[in-house]
């Protein structure tokens, strides 16, 4: 019951799978990461060396991999989207990794063309 509301009922709020949080979060824990060095090996070292900073500057929430996948960027050559574990360090990616030396390139680092923040709605669940 609603304390004041006769006869009305509180929702139960709907409990998010993992899953679903994550599918649901997804446009706003992803990156992209422009002027990427053409160098394949490094491309492909994008995952592991994010890793590995990100922890180091102090950026990640927790311990453990905080880069979940890198994927070329369809709309830029140069670009690389980055899926991190949490908005939180998807935020902080943005904030502090951009200017970032990369082999010979200087990283940008910015949100998405699919980019939306979590609605209030979507962080209450």
């Amino acid at each position: 019951t609603v304390p004041g509301v006769p006869g009305a009922v509180a929702a139960t709020p709907k409990v998010l799978t993992s899953e679903e949080a994550k599918a649901m979060s997804l446009r706003a824990r992803r990156v992209r990461v422009g002027n990427m060095p053409s160098d394949p090996e490094l491309a492909t070292g994008l995952k592991e060396f994010l890793n590995a900073l990100l922890p180091a500057l102090k950026l990640s929430v927790r311990e453990g991999e905080c880069v979940l996948s890198t994927a070329p960027d369809a709309s830029a050559a140069d670009g690389a989207l980055v899926e991190l574990r949490t908005v939180r360090e998807a935020q902080n990616a943005r904030q502090h990794l951009g200017g970032l030396k990369y082999g010979e390139n200087t990283l940008t680092v910015d949100w998405p063309l699919d980019y939306a923040p979590l609605t209030d709605a979507e962080v209450r669940q």
